[in-house]
């Protein structure tokens, strides 16, 4: 091994005072510092970005029972490091003769892994822990890193460069052991770092190391006790290094930093080094001091890894994107084909507009604006919906749902689509609101429970005992007659209501697709709108029959027929998701014709009760006869969903969106 002054061309200033950094006992007194820059700030559960993220410990005259592992922020390298809405300790040790020590954080991915020691000292066993984050606020449970052996270092130091790599101190030995790993858990034996074990007398206890470009350096403190010095180390394979042969940074004469140096941390970057150095003090005090100093690696321009700058572009979708975008809604839990997407999407015969977030050639976001030919006032225009705004959890908080709405809007008003409507959740709702998008109104959702089971269920729910198991029993009583007359008790009447005497030489045909009698009622009834979706046979026949696949509904059409003449039409879906769910996605009569409602929604509801259904569901906008009849079949109105608009281009005229009575719209117009 070499030790060469020339590998130090530095000289650290000590700092004058200690860090302000904000611990859970209220000391101050922090150590053993692992640090994190973002170069646009991260942003994550906290109420504002941060630049600076240090993961550390409680420490106060060395009270090692603090020593459980902390992150604190900042936006200055020496300024104020405090938790925000970090709940502190992240892991807190128990049992009188326990205790945590030594964290160290890495970012990668968008997540945040921390790891830290846990120690026994009954029979001095040790073990090396993990939980993750990708918002510094919600941590995954601690999981143990294998092999045992690992947790007896002292001091790890862990990057991610392609492999995840990680160096530690053996106490026994003073040795420093490298190791390395696929996935940050498993870890193998890599040897020993020839870094020196003994120097000026004193043993190797604790390091830090970072890479830049192709080299690794390190921060590595000699002493156990008073006295601690810190050196410098420069590796190109991490295993063979040379250490400086005199400290780069010392005690002081009388500072907070006068009795040694503990174990410190560095990021590299635009020809410095900057130092968060732990300290020991008189009276066994501890804190944390800030120094830096000129450096630069082989190319001035190059950066430690953990200077982080998170490099996501916005851009249109391109054929190849399907495969990362269906990863992004098998996260959110929603399972769909190749072929679902492209029926939504690539299929649409109104068009495309897609947009993604790319992060390294991964997408990492998603949304687009499915569109439709739609009636405004007078006027027909392109319009479109928005739906499947996905951000992966690893990257929200951090601009892209917005980047995402502002791109695929302005990719849409460059095509022609002047407008634009949706029926978000309640996390989008609130996002969409920041950039254009307005309320128009509360759409009211109504809901007919029509099994025994998912009526005791419901009830069950009610006192906090919401569990599938109730539902099961439920059915299983209900198949042996065992349960009876809920459903009278909760919606009134199993049975549907009557229908009116005018409906004589009305009649209902079923079928499983539209032909061009619909398009005579749309030219019947489209007068009777201010803002809907233009229901002629192109779009129908796509929405319901082609990219059904995509919502997962199997769709039927009910028309109501006199003399040839179609009055009316219902389309009914049928899905399986925990239970049985009837829905009425569509419905369009001719205004007037109340009877007609009536009956349509008498045969879905027999349809439904063919099937088995065990609620039925729908809303609508627009339409107060339907209503009626929905409440006289012994729905409920259970809640509402919230209904927004953009204007995108001219000659539309907010005031006229913004009136819900200008409304019609039904449950299958939001995908």
């Amino acid at each position: 091994m070499k030790t060469l002054n020339s590998l130090a061309p530095f000289v650290l200033p000590n700092a004058s005072i200690r860090l302000n950094v904000e611990t859970l006992d209220g000391s101050g007194q922090a150590a053993h510092p692992d640090i994190i820059k973002f170069v646009n700030g991260f942003r994550g559960g906290l109420s504002a970005k941060c630049v600076f993220i240090m993961a550390m410990t409680p420490y106060r005259n060395h009270n090692d029972k603090l020593e459980n592992p902390s992150i604190v922020v900042s936006n200055l390298p020496n300024g104020t490091f405090t938790a925000d809405h970090i709940k502190n300790p992240i892991d807190k040790s128990s049992g009188r003769w326990k205790h945590n020590a030594d964290p160290d954080i890495v970012f990668k991915d968008g997540r945040f892994s921390l790891f830290w020691k846990h120690r026994d000292k009954r029979d001095d066993s040790m073990v090396l822990l993990r939980t993750r984050s990708s918002d510094l606020v919600r941590w995954s449970n601690r999981e143990i890193c294998q092999p045992p052996s690992i947790g007896k270092l002292v001091s790890p130091s862990v990057l991610f460069d392609g492999t995840w790599k990680l160096w530690g101190v053996n106490p026994a030995s003073y040795a420093v052991d490298n190791w390395e790993s696929s996935d940050g858990l498993d870890w193998e034996y890599c040897g020993m770092a020839n870094i020196p074990r003994m120097l000026l007398g004193r043993a190797c206890w604790h390091i830090d190391v970072q890479k830049v470009g192709s080299k690794f350096y390190a921060l590595i403190v000699y002493g156990e006790d008073e006295g601690n010095v810190l050196h410098f180390g420069e590796s190109s394979n991490g295993l063979d290094w040379t250490v400086s042969d005199e400290p780069i940074l010392s005690p002081s004469l009388d500072g907070f930093d006068c009795n040694g140096i503990y174990r410190s941390s560095f990021i590299i970057e635009n020809g410095k080094i900057k130092v968060w150095y732990s300290a020991l003090g008189k009276g066994r005090t501890v804190g944390i001091g800030y120094s830096e100093s000129e450096f630069s690696p082989a190319k001035g321009d190059e950066r430690s890894l953990n200077v982080v700058e998170e490099k996501w572009v916005i851009r249109r979708y391109r054929s190849g994107d399907e495969t990362g975008i269906l990863q992004l809604f098998g996260i959110e839990g929603e399972s769909h084909s190749l072929e679902d997407w492209r029926s939504l999407y690539a299929e649409n015969p109104f068009g495309l507009f897609v947009s993604v977030a790319d992060y390294g050639n991964r997408v990492i976001g998603h949304m687009s604006l499915v569109p439709a030919r739609m009636k405004i006032g007078e006027k027909v225009v392109m319009g479109s919906q928005a739906m499947a705004l996905l951000v992966h959890p690893n990257y929200r908080n951090r601009g892209i749902f917005l980047s995402l709405g502002e791109h695929v809007t302005e990719e849409a008003k460059k095509s022609g689509v002047p407008f634009s409507y949706g029926v978000p959740n309640a996390f989008a709702h609130k996002g969409h609101l920041k950039y254009g998008w307005f309320d128009v109104c509360n759409i009211p959702l109504f809901v007919k429970y029509c099994s025994n089971a998912l009526i005791l269920y419901h009830y069950l729910e009610k006192y906090r005992m919401k569990n599938m198991f109730f539902y099961r029993i439920g059915r299983f009583l209900t198949n042996r007659g065992l349960v009876r007359n809920l459903i009278k008790h909760r919606n009134g009447s199993m049975s549907v209501a009557s229908v009116s005497a005018d409906s004589g030489s009305v009649s209902i045909r079923r079928a499983s697709e539209f032909d061009d009698g619909v398009d005579r009622l749309l030219g019947e009834s489209s007068d009777d709108y201010g803002i809907a979706v233009v229901r002629d046979r192109k779009y129908l026949n796509w929405r319901y029959f082609k990219c059904n696949k995509w919502d997962g509904y199997n769709y039927e059409v009910f028309f109501a027929e006199e003399h040839g003449r179609v009055l009316g039409y219902l389309i009914a879906g049928l899905i399986k998701k925990k239970w049985k769910i009837g829905a009425i996605a569509d419905v369009l009569v001719l205004k007037g014709r109340k009877d007609v409602t009536s009956m349509l929604v008498s045969s879905a509801m027999e349809y439904f009760g063919s099937n088995s259904v065990d609620e039925v569901t729908t809303f609508v906008l627009g339409n107060k006869d339907f209503v009626d009849v929905l409440l006289s079949n012994g729905f409920k109105l259970t809640s509402y969903v919230p209904l927004i608009a953009r204007i995108n281009g001219e000659g539309i005229e907010k005031d006229f969106v913004r009136n819900p009575s200008n409304w019609y719209i039904t449950y299958g117009d939001a995908f």
